[in-house]
């Protein structure tokens, strides 16, 4: 389980690099990743994102060339998490 909130794309793509060790990608997601639940921002909003030109190459935020995030999205399910109410003891 990996828990990354509002955690900027960078650090994503150093997570998952991490992660996938020697696995590689080339064919489908690596072992070493198969199983891992990943709770953060969207990886469909960051693709949004790369296609509008929101961050420039080479600027933070933008998907560099040998992107995880980008890479792997095709490989990944999505699921919004349920919106509580505010609670004010918290």
């Amino acid at each position: 389980v990996l828990i990354m909130p509002h955690c900027d794309r960078g650090l994503y793509d150093h997570v998952l690099s991490t992660s996938c060790g020697n696995d590689g990608i080339a064919d489908g997601p690596p072992p070493s990743l198969v199983k891992t639940l990943l709770i953060g921002n969207s990886f469909s909003v960051y693709a949004e994102r790369d296609e509008l030109g929101v961050c420039p190459r080479g600027t933070p935020g933008a998907a560099g060339p040998d992107s995880l995030v980008s890479r792997l999205r095709p490989n990944t399910r999505e699921r919004q998490l349920p919106v509580y109410a505010p609670c004010q003891e918290a």
